[in-house]
């Protein structure tokens, strides 16, 4: 299969060529990535080699390299995209005993604690609602069907 084939691997020794072919494609694929960077930040065309070093570099020091445009908190970037007028989805932890069933799940799961629900359903508009949850349901309904028929998760 070729000397190159696989150079280094926990069974067998360490030889001084293996070592050289494992540099090689470290090589490439480190150069190939900071091709890649500054294809998508080409203000970082002049210093790639210092900032790719494997240093690392964190808020404010990452930004006056202009490895960063901005620095802010994921809730204020996400404020920031609903101001843009982006759709934004906040995710709710699925209970253990839902998410142990694999992709199989139905529309219910996804409603909060009962809790929290009785304080939330207080000021909505029931009809609005009950179309939103059939909307769901059907949503739930496809993701299952289509799990089912090309076996993308093994379901119970």
């Amino acid at each position: 299969a070729g000397d190159a084939k696989a150079p280094l691997s926990s069974y067998g020794e360490v030889t001084k060529s293996g070592k050289q072919i494992a540099q090689r494609s470290l090589t490439k694929i480190h150069t190939a990535f900071r091709e890649l960077v500054v294809q998508g930040r080409p203000a970082l065309a002049d210093s790639i080699k210092e900032v790719s070093d494997g240093d690392v570099y964190l808020g404010l020091e990452a930004k006056d390299r202009k490895m960063v445009d901005v620095l802010m908190t994921s809730e204020e970037y996400l404020f920031e995209k609903m101001q843009d007028g982006d759709r934004v989805l906040k995710l709710y932890r699925m209970p253990h005993h839902i998410r142990n069933r694999g992709l199989h799940f139905h529309p219910l799961d996804f409603l909060k604690h009962k809790a929290e629900l009785k304080q939330w359903l207080r000021n909505k508009d029931i009809p609005k609602l009950f179309s939103r949850l059939l909307q769901t349901a059907t949503f739930v309904q496809f993701v299952n069907h289509v799990a089912l028929k090309y076996n993308a998760i093994p379901l119970p």
